[in-house]
């Protein structure tokens, strides 16, 4: 039996009604300090619609293959020229000429 500490829980709405629940879980707490040998686990629970549920769990070293993909495709990052179109759109007016041409440049924006 292991010993291990929920670290922290998220859930998500997907579509088609399905339910998705993440909990990271600490070193299993009865087989020492925390090393590669012990790591953390990733318990993944999907609810359908109709109530039927599946748990996946994960070791720490297969979770850490789906980090990467889940960071990209749920984080807004902003290039500089959305930046730039920021700034333009919200804060343009009593910017110098000068200020305005330097940010239309670093948001792609052509004069044709």
């Amino acid at each position: 039996m292991t010993r291990r500490s929920i670290l922290q829980e998220g859930t998500a709405l997907g579509h088609g009604g399905y339910t998705v629940s993440v909990a990271g879980l600490s070193e299993d707490k009865d087989a020492g300090e925390p090393c590669v040998a012990n790591r953390g686990q990733v318990v993944f629970s999907i609810t359908g619609p109709d109530g039927t549920q599946m748990v996946i769990r994960l070791d720490g070293a297969e979770a850490e293959h789906l980090v990467r993909p889940l960071v990209l495709g749920a984080v807004l990052t902003e290039s500089e020229g959305d930046i730039a179109r920021r700034y333009l759109r919200d804060h343009a007016f009593g910017m110098s000429a000068e200020r305005i041409a330097s940010l239309r440049e670093r948001a792609g924006y052509t004069d044709e």
